[in-house]
């Protein structure tokens, strides 16, 4: 059924581009606030079929539509999906921060207009999330080899940058709850330039709890402040609960703070070097957390994620860190911006070699059961193996007591 509809949305992402057999369309997130003068407030992806009148619109622009309103596919948070074939009427432009934002992500995609195709598509989506320039190769071998989650920007962004924050804010003598107000500062306006996606939000929420919770002089503990942040982002948005990449982040991180540290202590004590053995534990522990929703959704596995992911660690920090600098010296002098942009390329390239290369290995993916029984195949193979290495470590014990007596 689609039913005609004259709607107001508000754009919650940028607008991106897709090819189909019938040519380019734009892909874009809303939220919808008018539909034929009723008011509503629900998240809905705009299907265009004249992506350049869609392409420059910044998040925070509201639009009128002439659309047809269609059921939204059911691995998505929307509400519905709209059908839109003229071009959009700018009802209110972009806020002034949204607008800032938006000149900061131009600046670095133009920095990396010179690239070869991958590192140009893969360097802004390492450092902001923006995956607008990504080859569709490129993010099919991400999505073989398990590394689609570098291009989704969560905490590990966010720690890289209040890293470089807050040290830089003591050195000018910011002290005390100041300080505390520094950092509430850093996360929300990275949030706003690297966009509100359900993996950024969720890390910007439990940040701003840390740091409120440091300033009041208590300490923040994992899983209660996964727990907090994830109860109030869905009392505040209830869609999130239909978001896939809600649940990977909620999932992955939960699995850091369980079994992570306890998975790095055996490999040390096995006399795994400490980083190798840091790197190796909390990438299984957030696989392990994140595969059995992974499989309800893409009916595969990715022996290779845990491999591929170590091997390309080694590149992701250079060349984050590197991608940042180009995004900061393309705003203050856009030669500079290309040429630091340049060097981040080798770092990418390494990154990007790791995921073609996997990708073309035999058994990259591994065909799964698809949906809740996938799920619950993927859990009950976990419980096996769980009750297997229980019964040997039982009886290297009881081995060991019959040696003692």
């Amino acid at each position: 059924m689609r039913a005609p509809a004259t709607v107001e949305a508000v754009l919650t992402d940028d607008p991106r581009v897709a090819h189909s057999l019938h040519g380019p369309f734009a892909i874009v997130p809303v939220r919808v606030e008018l539909v034929n003068g009723v008011r509503t407030r629900v998240p809905a992806t705009v299907l265009a079929s004249r992506p350049e009148a869609w392409r420059p619109l910044l998040p925070s622009t509201r639009v009128r539509v002439e659309a047809r309103l269609r059921p939204a596919r059911p691995d998505t948070p929307d509400a519905a999906a709209l059908s839109v074939r003229r071009p959009p009427q700018v009802v209110a432009g972009p806020s002034a921060l949204q607008g800032f934002a938006g000149g900061l992500r131009q600046g670095l995609r133009d920095a990396c207009g010179g690239l070869p195709a991958d590192a140009r598509g893969l360097l802004p989506g390492l450092v902001i999330g923006d995956v607008s320039q990504e080859p569709d190769s490129l993010s099919a071998a991400f999505r073989a080899t398990g590394l689609s989650h570098l291009t989704a920007v969560s905490g590990e962004n966010l720690a890289f940058v209040l890293a470089a924050a807050m040290p830089l804010a003591r050195l000018v003598g910011v002290r005390g709850r100041f300080l505390t107000v520094v950092g509430l500062a850093v996360v929300l306006a990275f949030t706003v330039l690297a966009r509100p996606e359900p993996s950024m939000v969720r890390a910007s929420v439990m940040a701003l709890l840390a740091l409120l919770l440091a300033a009041v002089g208590r300490r923040a503990r994992g899983i209660p402040l996964l727990c907090a942040g994830g109860t109030l982002l869905l009392l505040f948005d209830p869609w999130l609960a239909r978001s896939y990449g809600f649940a990977l982040s909620l999932s992955a991180t939960a699995g850091l703070f369980l079994l992570a540290p306890g998975w790095q202590r055996a490999l040390a004590e096995r006399g795994v070097p400490h980083r190798v053995a840091e790197s190796l534990a909390c990438t299984a522990a957030a696989e392990a957390f994140c595969l059995p929703v992974l499989v309800s959704l893409t009916a595969e596995i990715t022996p290779l994620s845990i491999p591929a992911n170590l091997l390309a660690e080694v590149f992701v920090g250079p060349a984050t860190v590197l991608g940042a600098t180009a995004l900061l010296a393309a705003a203050v002098w856009p030669p500079l911006g290309r040429a630091v942009a340049w060097l981040a390329q080798w770092p990418t390239d390494g990154i990007v070699a790791v995921a073609r290369s996997g990708a073309r290995l035999p058994g990259a993916a591994v065909p799964w059961a698809a949906g809740l029984a996938g799920s619950v195949t993927l859990l009950a193979a976990y419980a096996a193996i769980f009750l297997n290495l229980a019964a040997v470590g039982a009886r290297k014990n009881a081995r060991k007591n019959t040696h003692k007596n």
